[in-house]
């Protein structure tokens, strides 16, 4: 999303629970609260953590401090 540079990350999620996710409109942080925040961040943004920190290096935006 930052950078323009397709990015993958090995999350702990189904299929299932992404379609539900998508589907509940529900905080992700409700939905997955056993995932870390950069990988909930990826999830709804697709912004990695090395993007997060290159682009936004303000720690007040960081989403590990966040959510």
């Amino acid at each position: 999303m930052l950078s323009g540079t397709t990015a993958t990350r090995e999350i702990d999620l189904t299929e299932e629970e992404l379609d539900a996710y998508h589907a509940s409109g529900r905080p992700i942080q409700q939905m997955f609260p056993r995932l870390p925040p950069e990988d909930r961040e990826f999830v709804m943004t697709g912004i990695t953590p090395e993007e997060w920190h290159r682009f936004c290096p303000n720690p007040e935006s960081d989403p590990d401090e966040s959510s």
